[in-house]
């Protein structure tokens, strides 16, 4: 069963009786009402918080969180995500419905240590492709030579292309 949430919230997951974490959503509540599934990124880095292949029920507490969309976008206006790693997930969330939803101008800094490690990178890649939005990559640790596109972290040389004068 579903329940309601804005793009962008995290829930908190666990196995019964155990410390339970939290997790973004990353995806907007239309789609988790349409399929029955929740969808969290995970970066397992710790043992104990690994919940993927348990065969014990899990539990979710939520939503929680203020990193949302506002409720009402205007036409034409120009929203800017900026995520690190599995950041992405809430912006993911965020990004699903502005796309299918509103005219907004969509435009998406987006930084990982190694080109290896963009979560949902095809489905950007694709978003952007199609001119939904406007994708910017980084990465921020040596990538070897196979990565042609910018490097290094999100800073403020890197923000000024999307900087809008008062």
């Amino acid at each position: 069963a579903c329940f309601d949430y804005q793009p962008g919230q995290a829930v908190f997951v666990g196995r019964k009786n155990e410390r339970a974490y939290p997790y973004s959503l990353a995806s907007p509540p239309e789609e988790a009402y349409r399929t029955g599934c929740l969808e969290i990124l995970s970066r397992v880095e710790h043992p104990d918080r690994d919940l993927i292949g348990s065969s014990a029920f899990l539990e979710v507490s939520g939503p929680v969180g203020q990193f949302t969309l506002p409720r009402e976008l205007h036409p034409r206006e120009r929203l800017v995500f900026i995520a690190g790693g599995t950041g992405i997930a809430p912006v993911r969330s965020m990004l699903r419905r502005v796309v299918t939803s509103t005219d907004c101008g969509v435009e998406v800094l987006y930084s990982a240590r190694a080109p290896d490690e963009f979560p949902y990178e095809s489905e950007l890649q694709s978003m952007a492709l199609s001119g939904r939005i406007r994708l910017w990559q980084t990465v921020t640790r040596e990538p070897g030579t196979s990565w042609m596109g910018a490097r290094g972290r999100i800073d403020e040389t890197a923000l000024q292309p999307f900087a809008v004068d008062p």
